[in-house]
């Protein structure tokens, strides 16, 4: 992996708002067979400060034969999550399934599935 990422052009397929984004990512295009890599855009010593010249926390980086591929990848991902948060605020469990029924709802009183 390294020998190729060092050959080869990295083009970004992600802007991360934080650390744990750009590791989610990564580790998704990994597990999907791409080769990633995180650019880090932050100043360690500075602690957060470079966030007020730029809000990115850093981008992950594909090969550039993988653009489009990755990219399609990260917005499918992204749209699953947007997904989960979406059932998750309605108390629904994600994995009850989606036919619209009571079962799998979660119970606020009684903080339990039912």
């Amino acid at each position: 992996m390294v020998g190729e990422l060092d050959q080869e052009k990295l083009v970004p397929v992600f802007e991360a708002g934080s650390e744990f984004e750009a590791l989610s990512v990564q580790a998704f295009l990994e597990e999907e067979g791409l080769e990633a890599a995180i650019m880090d855009l932050q100043i360690p010593m500075l602690d957060g400060i470079a966030m007020v010249r730029d809000p990115r926390w850093g981008l992950v980086m594909v090969l550039e034969r993988d653009e489009s591929r990755a990219r399609e990848l990260v917005a499918a991902y992204l749209e699953s999550m947007a997904a989960v948060a979406r059932l998750a605020e309605t108390g629904r469990d994600p994995d009850a399934g989606f036919d619209g029924g009571e079962e799998g709802c979660y119970d606020e009183e009684e903080r339990e599935y039912d």
